[in-house]
């Protein structure tokens, strides 16, 4: 995923399960962007509206306000799918999704060439079965529009990247335990990975702190402690074989 001099044609997109994931998970990768990307483009889209507790309304603002103090461009948030651990979603679901917030947004604005789009990778990061349910969705719908060597959507060229899942519960909460990883990336990047990292813990706490309805004690803690808050570590999404 080359950030190192994006310009007006680039569009990146992430594609989250509810309000509040940009901010809990994702925040190195938007600050980078934010502090890198000039005229480069910025979306998040959301495929719930986090309605869990009956708060999906206030929770859409939320969202809304959050992404603008981390300097999203749009955020969409689509409320097709139940912000329910129990339930399933559908790759076909999020994929008609994406079709649809795409294909009416791009029309209006037609001048991208090309599109990355970001998500959970197959742990969903926490292990939330909506996060793992949103990355599966997001691999179907690149590999929907691949055709035998490139991926494409409205004649643009498309990618896919998923954020790392930190399984080792003493580095994903001690984030002096990720710094020889995160100098191992800095060194000697791994081919096909990439690794976005951040210190303005003030700003991530206070986009955090813009999901008022979610900022618990134990979120408080994860926003001080989280590797999430610092580091983001990248790999490409690999398209599904046809069968």
């Amino acid at each position: 995923m080359d950030t190192s001099s994006p310009s007006s044609s680039s569009l990146y997109i992430l594609v989250i399960a509810h309000p509040d994931d940009e901010c809990m998970f994702f925040l190195p990768t938007l600050l980078h962007f934010r502090s890198v990307m000039g005229s480069a483009q910025v979306w998040v889209v959301c495929l719930s509206n986090g309605n869990y507790e009956g708060k999906g309304s206030l929770r859409e603002m939320e969202l809304k306000t959050a992404c603008r103090i981390v300097g999203v461009h749009k955020c969409f948030c689509v409320n097709v799918l139940p912000d329910d651990p129990r339930a399933t979603w559908p790759a076909t679901t999020i994929s008609r999704a994406l079709d649809a917030v795409l294909l009416e947004t791009l029309q209006q604005d037609d001048h991208f060439s090309s599109l990355t789009l970001l998500t959970f990778d197959q742990g969903g990061v926490s292990g939330h079965s909506n996060h793992v349910d949103t990355y599966r969705g997001v691999q179907y719908w690149l590999s929907h529009h691949h055709d035998h060597t490139t991926t494409t959507f409205q004649n643009k060229l498309v990618t896919g990247w998923k954020l790392a899942t930190v399984s080792n519960i003493l580095v994903k909460y001690i984030p002096i335990l990720w710094l020889p990883c995160i100098l191992y990336f800095h060194l000697f990047t791994p081919a096909g990975w990439c690794l976005y990292w951040t210190s303005s813990i003030r700003l991530v706490w206070r986009a955090m702190a813009a999901h008022s309805s979610q900022f618990v004690w134990y979120r408080r803690l994860s926003v001080v402690f989280s590797q999430y808050s610092y580091s983001n570590a990248w790999s490409e999404i690999q398209i599904l074989k046809e069968e």
